[in-house]
Order: structure tokens, then C-alpha cells, then sequence
């Protein structure tokens, strides 16, 4: 989408400012929203996309408002943005940031810039996985601008978005190698994870823990009776990110054993993990973003 194309969407003109530009783009979320058609229709879902999209290009564009941008008058092209040799979710709901490390110290405020900007994929051998959590954080209040939800919606959005721009199988690969195969070529993890000890209920040597619920990131745990041990830790915040995804699709299986006060936890990859793909969260993200 190009400026011309955004201002016909959103029906800006050069005598629309930023607060005008708002009105109008809460106006059209509010009657082409999917929850307010009373809509699951996918051609509504995009359509809640499309003004989204021509919102943020819009906002964040120097020259908006100006008159030379007239859908029917002559056009000024727009500064190319550098080119990311990366892979793209198209179902994506949204664009993200794609942030870079500058390689030699530098006056700017961060110590990073905007390297390109679209549907990518996170690539954990090019992008820091601090600088992703960046970008997605910077999505979820671009798009919850306008709203006043809760720190428990504004958690779930992050949880989805995030979950467009990854592909476990294929990152995990790449930040972790398995310590063996099994007898049916099943790759298997090992990670080490900690746990808050609870006094009353304290870790015993060698005792067993099973997954007892997914909540956003995090994996609550209990014991083989039902007794919840909180939630483990991982030494490295990339892991969530690959096996939850997995282990809520069983398409992997995990064992976690006590040893020396730490929670070893195996990992093992289900021969249909091949098969994962990036769930569409569009839906749930646009009834997130309803107004009310």
C-alpha cells in the first residue's frame, strides 16, 4: 500500500491533520470492525487490516497531509526502505520493525536502526532476539493506541503477534542442536530450567513434573498428584517461544526430572512438527482490538 492508496481509504485530504486522521480512522474501525458486522467473514477481517495498515503508513509518513499527495494530482515518489533478504508471513495481521545493531558507536538514541519494515520472520541469526521483542511491543501499542484495555489483553496481543513472525521447528534448530536421536529418529532436547521453591512444598531429587497449563509464555507445572510448583525458567527466553507453540499443538513431548535443586527438562519432536505452520491469529487479534 502506497500514501495515495492510504488517503483514499481512510478519505484524508491536505486539510486533515494527525488528530483528524485519528477520528477517522477510529470511525472506520468502529463500522468495518468484523465484531461490529457481526462478522467471522475473511474479506471483513482484511478489510480491518487494510485500515490499519493505511493508518500507520499514514501517521508515520512526513508528508501525509501535503497537498502533493492528492490521489489525483502528481505523486512524488516515495524514499525507497532498505531491502531484507528475509521470509514473509503474508496472513501476518500487520507489519513489523525490523532492527539491526549499529556495527560502530553512533550519537543516536538507540544503539540500533530500522533495517526494513514488512511481515517478516524472525531470523535468530540475523536479528537479536531482543530487538524482535522490541519490534512486537512497538506493534502491540501502535495498535492499541486508542484502546484502554488491560495489561492481560495487551499480553495476549503480544503472545499472537509474535507467534506470526516465528516458525519453532526451524528456529529451534538454529539456537539449539539436540543431544540425541531415539530409535525412530526423533530429535531430543535438553534444557535446564529453575523453579521457585515453595518451603512447604519443597523439589525432591530425582521427582517428576508434568505441564499443567500454558499461560501466555510461561509453562505452570505440577507434580504427578495435581500439586502446582509455579513456573519454570529457562536460562534462555528463546526457548518459550519454540516449544509452547508445539506442545499446544502436541507435536512435541516433554519430560522434566529434579536434579540438584534444577528441573532438567527433555524435549523431544514429534515426527509431525514438520508439518507445523504459523496459526492464523488475525481473527483473535481483531476482536482484541474492538472497541468496548
Amino acid at each position: 500500500m502506497n500514501v495515495a492508496q492510504a488517503r483514499r481509504l481512510l478519505s484524508v485530504t491536505e486539510e486533515d491533520d494527525l488528530h483528524s486522521l485519528k477520528k477517522k480512522y477510529r470511525q472506520l474501525m468502529n463500522t468495518c470492525h468484523p465484531d461490529a458486522l457481526g462478522s467471522e467473514e475473511p474479506e471483513h477481517i482484511r478489510r480491518a487490516q487494510e485500515i490499519n495498515e493505511a493508518y500507520q503508513l499514514l501517521k508515520n509518513h512526513p508528508h501525509a497531509f501535503d497537498s502533493m499527495w492528492k490521489p489525483q494530482g502528481k505523486t512524488r515518489p516515495e524514499r525507497k526502505r532498505p531491502t531484507w533478504a528475509g521470509v514473509v508471513n503474508e496472513r501476518a495481521f500487520c507489519e513489523r520493525n525490523v532492527y539491526l545493531y549499529y556495527t560502530m558507536e553512533t550519537e543516536e538514541g538507540h544503539p540500533y536502526y530500522c533495517a526494513a519494515r514488512g511481515k517478516y520472520l524472525w531470523e535468530p541469526k540475523e536479528e537479536d532476539f531482543q530487538l524482535f521483542l522490541i519490534s512486537i511491543h512497538e506493534v502491540v501499542k501502535e495498535l492499541m493506541e486508542h484502546t484502554d484495555k488491560t495489561m492481560a489483553v495487551r499480553s495476549r496481543l503480544f503472545q499472537y503477534l509474535a507467534e506470526q513472525f516465528i516458525e519453532p521447528v526451524k528456529v529451534l534448530r538454529k539456537i539449539e542442536k539436540p543431544v540425541r536421536l531415539d530409535q525412530e529418529g526423533r530429535e531430543i532436547y535438553r534444557f535446564r530450567a529453575y523453579l521457585k521453591e515453595d518451603r512447604q512444598h519443597p523439589l525432591r531429587e530425582k521427582m517428576l513434573l508434568y505441564p499443567k497449563a500454558f499461560q501466555g509464555s510461561r509453562i505452570l507445572v505440577q507434580d504427578k498428584n495435581g500439586m502446582e510448583y509455579g513456573h519454570l525458567s529457562f536460562e534462555d527466553d528463546r526457548i518459550y517461544f519454540c516449544i509452547i507453540p508445539l506442545l499446544k499443538e502436541k507435536l512435541a513431548r516433554v519430560k522434566m526430572e529434579v536434579r540438584d535443586r534444577k528441573v532438567i527438562f527433555y524435549f523431544r519432536l514429534e515426527k509431525e512438527a514438520e508439518q507445523y505452520r504459523i496459526p492464523d491469529r488475525n481473527l483473535e487479534i481483531a476482536k482484541l482490538l474492538t472497541k468496548g
